[in-house]
């Protein structure tokens, strides 16, 4: 049976569960993505670490996985990392996770692999290259490697937490296997744990990413002369947390200077709604970057543009209240909405709408209050999703709107200063539709197709 749910041009695996986007790496000529993986089952367990490989963002070769629990080590799951180059020889390094004393909370460890022919098959270390015996105080939820190399040395960062707040360690190493505790790079009590640490390098500016078990956050700052990372700037990289978008990695070694970033796109929101053989998605490629203002700009990597290769409709209006309906129906487009702002602003772009309205997942903003939201209490007639609005903050004026739609993924950026994503499960074949309605100047449409849309 056809399923209108499953997303066609979001990365996912081929079948079966998997969350967060690990190690991704240039190599050879190829982008690299591993992620976490259920190659058995659509639910959370056995977690290896998927691989594939493209050339240029869009068109994935799925590959073998990297890694495997290895029961003779003690592990149950491979969880999440990073991978680096070392002298021509690609390495993984990740979280080993296993039973009883080897436990997620308090006795992970963290383990090497390396692949001596193309990336093809992977050789793990034999031995921890980190226990929590290194630490003065024991770090708990100890997780999720992240390695760059600066100033002839290579650095590391480790997220967790300790004395009941949430914490990243850092630790220095001339060889991948002999490390070095430099102690607490940054701490954050508002949160019990912090997992995924990512950092990008802008001169004497750093940021700082992680994954609270909420909203994804990120700080503007710099490291300190003792290691330690000062912050200057704090917001939200996504306004979606584990309803949409949570645990992102970055690619470090881009040939054309830039840091790409994936997220995971959860099925969170489905709750008891069935699955069907699959479960989660990554988020579209995006370009982490920082602006003349010294802010986050996100925005989705250039190559996407080549996704979409058929123009179905523009058109150029105001509103003062009411609804314009648009003649493009579909449920794999690209919308492009740029429009003159006012405080006055109020209006929500409509998507997967059916003809009676029965469904219709809003794209809300509000001009008054510099917000966007996803509002969902509408988007399907089943009972089982959660249907609960995901709103943002705009720090500042919004000019345009770039939605991508996937079936059930919807990903939203505001101008480059926001971005929201989400799930919804509209049920009704017919729930396609697309309008605009409530107050807005100046807007100008522009609706492109991947090819499987329909023009009225």
């Amino acid at each position: 049976m056809y399923d209108h749910h499953k997303p066609t041009y979001h990365f996912a695996a081929p079948a079966g569960w998997m969350n967060d986007p690990n190690g991704p790496l240039w190599f050879e000529g190829y982008y690299h993505l591993f992620y976490q993986y259920n190659p058995t089952g659509d639910s959370w367990e056995n977690i290896h670490w998927g691989h594939a490989r493209s050339r240029d963002l869009l068109r994935w070769e799925h590959l073998p996985p990297a890694l495997a629990p290895s029961p003779e080590l003690g592990e149950l799951h491979c969880f999440s990392g990073c991978a680096v180059v070392d002298r021509d020889t690609p390495v993984i390094l990740y979280t080993s996770v296993g039973e009883g004393e080897r436990n997620a909370r308090s006795g992970a460890e963290q383990r090497l692999a390396r692949s001596l022919d193309g990336m093809r098959t992977w050789r793990k270390y034999p031995a921890p290259i980190l226990t929590n015996a290194i630490h003065d105080t024991p770090v708990t939820d100890w997780r999720d490697p992240f390695v760059w190399r600066e100033n002839g040395q290579w650095n590391l960062l480790l997220g967790g937490g300790r004395n009941g707040g949430g914490c990243i360690t850092l630790y220095h190493s001339s060889n991948l296997i002999d490390w070095r505790y430099c102690g607490v790079f940054f701490e954050n009590p508002a949160y019990h744990f912090l997992e995924c640490p990512n950092l990008l390098r802008f001169g004497d500016k750093s940021v700082l990413i992680y994954s609270p078990d909420e909203e994804v956050r990120y700080h503007i700052g710099f490291i300190n002369s003792t290691g330690q990372f000062e912050n200057e700037k704090t917001g939200v990289l996504d306004y979606s947390g584990k309803r949409g978008f949570y645990a992102p990695n970055t690619l470090l070694n881009d040939p054309a200077g830039r840091y790409i970033t994936w997220g995971w796109i959860t099925e969170k929101s489905r709750k008891g709604y069935p699955i069907q053989g699959y479960n989660g998605a990554l988020s579209l490629p995006r370009i982490l970057a920082l602006n003349a203002s010294g802010d986050i700009t996100q925005t989705p990597a250039q190559e996407i543009d080549g996704l979409f290769a058929e123009l179905t409709e523009e058109a150029e209006f105001s509103l003062v209240g009411g609804e314009r309906q648009f003649k493009t129906r579909g449920r794999e487009l690209e919308i492009t909405l740029n429009f003159n702002p006012a405080e006055n602003d109020d209006f929500s772009f409509n998507v997967y709408q059916s003809p009676d309205n029965r469904e219709c997942t809003r794209i809300h903003y509000n001009g008054e209050r510099r917000e966007l939201s996803l509002e969902k209490a509408a988007s399907t007639l089943a009972v089982e999703p959660a249907k609960d609005a995901q709103r943002g903050k705009l720090s500042g004026d919004c000019r345009s709107l770039r939605v991508f739609l996937d079936h059930s993924i919807i990903e939203i950026f505001a101008g480059d200063q926001a971005a929201i994503s989400g799930r919804v499960y509209p049920v009704l074949e017919a729930s396609q539709g697309l309008s605009i309605s409530g107050r807005i100047r100046g807007a100008r449409v522009r609706i492109i197709s991947t090819g499987n849309s329909i023009v009225e």
